[in-house]
């Protein structure tokens, strides 16, 4: 009994064996092993197979992909360094600018400002004869410019009246007529201080006496007065005051009291040789003239006031 018992369970367990031998002999290496199992003869050889088997070489198609796979996986990497660095260098930039500062702070020292002072102060004892000849050559052409401006800036001529006491008196005689009307001479000197010549090209004044018109004068030609010199000019005059006007100046002329208002406006131009450079025009409002008064006769030929004796 206990004999056919055994005998069941060694078949049994063969079956088993053979069961797991026929499901795994191509799969795995661990059929290898059951078998080595029902087969205790051959064992260390089985063993040593298996374990051959699963180091076997990998095919040249494996290593091409794993290594491609590798070389991915580096040039991601390295790309993402080089984006995570270009992403902190303005932040780099500023941390080296800080440090190149701080380290040329540390080297300034003492030594190196007293050399710098004492460079100062070489260059500043060393005379600079370009700058001082700049210098004075503007400061010679300013001064040139002003003197010129000066000598050539264009006056208006100053005049005289040349008349003496007598020939006023000549004259106001001549108006005591019926018909007072007279036309007389008056002598002018004029001086021309510019350094150009001056042409008077117009000219008109009216005379007034006590607010009432006696007479008037006109330039009839142009006249020219030389540069830096002294001219004479003979204005006729026009006097018609009238019966009763002749009688009031005549008056007013024996108290020395004879006074003509006059308005005159002249315009002319300043030349260079025949050429008109500048046009000058001049009014005179109201300018009081008393007859027979001592006035400056500078620059009058005869400068001495006559009286008749």
């Amino acid at each position: 009994m206990l004999v056919s018992h055994a005998t069941s369970a060694r078949v049994t367990f063969s079956a088993t064996l053979l069961g797991l031998h026929s499901a795994v002999q191509s799969a795995s290496p661990f059929a290898t092993i059951l078998k080595t199992a029902s087969d205790p003869s051959h064992s260390t050889w089985a063993i040593c197979s298996v374990f051959c088997r699963s180091k076997k070489l990998e095919s040249r198609h494996t290593k091409l992909a794993k290594a491609l796979a590798s070389s991915k996986r580096k040039k991601k990497k390295r790309d993402e360094e080089e984006h995570a660095q270009a992403q902190r260098q303005p932040l780099l930039l500023d941390e080296i600018r800080e440090d190149e500062v701080r380290l040329f702070e540390n080297e300034v020292d003492q030594t190196s400002l007293e050399r710098l002072r004492i460079r100062y102060e070489e260059d500043e004892r060393h005379f600079n004869w370009q700058a001082l000849a700049s210098r004075v050559t503007w400061l010679i052409a300013l001064i040139s410019m002003t003197v010129l401006a000066l000598m050539f800036f264009p006056r208006m001529p100053d005049y005289n009246v040349c008349n003496r006491e007598f020939e006023w008196e000549s004259i106001l005689h001549s108006i005591m007529g019926l018909e007072p009307k007279v036309e007389y001479q008056v002598l002018v000197s004029v001086i021309n201080e510019n350094r150009f010549g001056f042409v008077l090209e117009s000219g008109r004044a009216d005379i007034y006496h006590n607010t009432t018109l006696v007479g008037k004068w006109e330039l009839d030609k142009p006249w020219k007065a030389q540069a830096g010199a002294i001219s004479d000019v003979i204005a006729g005059i026009n006097i018609t005051p009238g019966f009763a006007g002749g009688i009031a100046l005549w008056k007013d002329f024996s108290k020395n009291e004879l006074i003509f208002r006059i308005n005159a406006t002249i315009s002319g131009s300043i030349t260079w040789g025949r050429y008109k450079i500048y046009r000058i025009s001049s009014s005179t409002p109201d300018v009081e003239f008393l007859v027979g008064a001592e006035y400056d006769r500078s620059l009058c030929r005869c400068t001495e006031y006559l009286t008749p004796s």
